[in-house]
């Protein structure tokens, strides 16, 4: 965040007169994908792979009730060791946020 406010926030951007909105924008994008990047596809893969799995799952059961509970029990299961993994991940990558 400091970084951010210190960076993006420029006197050449921030005129009264034309305030430079998108400029600002993307400097803040940028700083947060410099320090999250990492984190955020690390994230996002897991979760998509989870729900195709899921849905992969229901589709394969068809309309068989306890085939759909056996589906969300799994992902359930394999959701809770993603977050495990996910919080490894985030503490060897960045431990000083934690």
């Amino acid at each position: 965040m400091r970084d951010a406010s210190k960076n993006c926030y420029q006197d050449k951007w921030m005129s009264d007169d034309m305030p430079n909105e998108p400029q600002v924008t993307l400097c803040k994008s940028e700083t947060y994908e410099k320090y999250f990047g990492k984190w955020d596809d690390q994230l996002h893969q897991r979760r998509e792979t989870a729900e195709y799995r899921l849905k992969d799952c229901i589709r394969g059961v068809g309309s068989d009730p306890m085939g759909a509970v056996e589906c969300a029990r799994t992902f359930i299961e394999k959701t809770r060791a993603d977050n495990e993994q996910l919080r490894s991940f985030f503490q060897d990558n960045y431990s000083k946020y934690m």
